[in-house]
């Protein structure tokens, strides 16, 4: 598996886990869940990005 292939993987993974995230906000009525979750998200992205480089 190349870099590229796995970066897609993690990507795909990234926003299902995302997409789930915010499902589950909108189901248990939480805007402010999904608005952590969403912020906790991206740190984490901004850091996986910052250690892939």
């Amino acid at each position: 598996m190349s870099q590229q292939d796995e970066q897609k993987v993690n990507y795909t993974l990234g926003v299902k886990v995302l997409a789930s995230l915010v499902a589950l906000g909108i189901v248990t009525g939480g805007p402010v869940l999904v608005a952590a979750f969403v912020i906790i998200y991206i740190r984490i992205v901004e850091l996986l990005w910052q250690v892939a480089h």
